[in-house]
């Protein structure tokens, strides 16, 4: 049995501070993925080959590692197809490449980038996460892939499900205390909402009391 001193280590929770707040009140927005390719909206994908598991930057359809890295001689493949659903993750900044190849390569997630054309007219972010592939519920990979990009998620996707078979590994017991710790934002920032409109009731209510004197402001 595990003495108290053991338990403390294990459920030790892992220090987040590094990660940055910018998303965490973040929303999916509406995509059309099927239209404005190369024109408002490029993707960035990577992928393990399917032979040796090095991570790459994947092009369009499936290719040989060769193919891609000349510098290379493995015959494995490398797939990438881009985002399949309609709707985006936003980031608040645009990533590299060799952070997608680090943080996405094992995830059905990608990286869309909006032309200047969507931006001047939406005045949204450029970057966002796309899915590459689908499920019952994503929020694993969504949030797993904010944290690896740096970032605690976005409080919509931190109710995260529990699977039939899964355990507490390192990384997991990271997410989840990245997702804590965005509740832990959000929570305040909603507290400061509701004693900021306590506040204004007590104050429009002192108003419309007799003889009081209603300035409008």
């Amino acid at each position: 049995m595990a003495t108290p001193t053991q338990l403390e280590t294990i459920h030790e929770r892992p220090d987040t501070s590094h990660l940055s707040a910018a998303c965490t009140d973040a929303t999916s927005v509406d995509f059309e993925c099927t239209e404005g390719y190369g024109e408002t909206w490029e993707y960035t994908e990577a992928d393990e080959c399917s032979e040796c598991g090095a991570k790459l930057i994947a092009r369009h359809g499936e290719e040989r590692h060769r193919k891609i890295d000349e510098s290379s001689a493995c015959e494995g493949f490398v797939s990438g197809d881009g985002p399949m659903f309609n709707y985006l993750y936003p980031l608040d900044e645009c990533p590299s490449d060799d952070e997608i190849k680090d943080a996405l390569a094992d995830l059905p997630l990608c990286v869309v980038t909006m032309g200047n054309e969507y931006n001047n007219y939406s005045n949204g972010p450029k970057a966002y996460l796309g899915l590459t592939g689908g499920g019952m519920n994503m929020t694993w990979y969504i949030c797993t892939a904010y944290v690896r990009l740096g970032y605690l998620p976005p409080l919509t996707y931190c109710d995260l499900p529990k699977f039939a078979g899964m355990t507490l590994t390192d990384e997991r017991r990271m997410v989840l205390a990245a997702c804590k710790a965005t509740a832990e934002i959000e929570a305040r920032n909603a507290k400061f909402v509701r004693d900021r409109l306590t506040d204004l009731e007590a104050e429009l209510d002192q108003r419309a009391r007799p003889g009081c004197r209603i300035t409008t402001p």
